[in-house]
């Protein structure tokens, strides 16, 4: 979770900001998960600047997806894995 001015904030909260078009949310998303996904991408391109490219285009893909996802039991952790590697 991320720590706002006043309370904890899940990814769902999120998400729903997201999904409203909301610029604080997005970058909260954004945040969060950056560094893990950049990580991943790393793996698969073995350059900064590819994995950095691919980062931006896996959180452009995660952010039109967003719609589709259900939570369910399942953490956004893998579906933003999902969307960020498969190019």
């Amino acid at each position: 979770m991320i720590f706002s001015k006043e309370k904890f904030i899940t990814d769902e909260s999120i998400i729903k900001g997201c999904l409203k078009q909301k610029g604080r949310a997005q970058k909260a998303l954004w945040e969060k998960y950056k560094s893990v996904l950049f990580g991943i991408c790393l793996r698969y391109t073995k350059t900064n600047t590819d994995a950095e490219e691919v980062l931006q285009e896996g959180f452009i893909k995660i952010f039109n997806s967003l719609v589709k996802y259900e939570g369910k039991g399942n953490p956004f952790y893998y579906f933003s894995y999902g969307a960020a590697v498969t190019e």
